[in-house]
């Protein structure tokens, strides 16, 4: 008990870096999901590779998904393997310089969280 107790605290805890006011699971990863878009649409290359930043951006938010998905089940493995996915796609889309790294930063906070517990 005392142990889903701690996974629970550590999912709202990541939660709470997107959202401090406390938005459900569901809301949160499309609160990163908008992040992540604003990001994309103020890095110097959306304007010349939309369409590879927008595929980068849709397999970010699916990874996050499912990693969210899998910590509210308390599958910790999936939700790790899920979120160094999503971490992988989004620092490779930074050092492509698909994101602007300043605004996408909260949402690698974030993933981390989700990595870590």
């Amino acid at each position: 008990m005392k142990s889903i107790l701690i996974r629970v605290v550590v999912l709202f805890q990541a939660i709470s870096l997107l959202n401090p006011a406390g938005m459900v699971a569901e809301d949160v990863v499309g609160h990163a999901e908008r992040m992540l878009k604003q990001a994309a649409q103020e890095s110097r290359h959306w304007h010349s590779r939309q369409d590879s930043i927008q595929r980068d951006l849709h397999d970010i938010v699916f990874f996050l998904d499912q990693s969210v998905n899998a910590a509210e089940k308390s599958d910790h493995e999936a939700r790790r393997e899920y979120a160094g996915e999503a971490l992988v796609l989004l620092q490779r889309g930074m050092t492509a310089g698909y994101f602007d790294e300043t605004k996408a930063q909260p949402v690698v906070s974030f993933i981390r969280r989700l990595l870590e517990g």
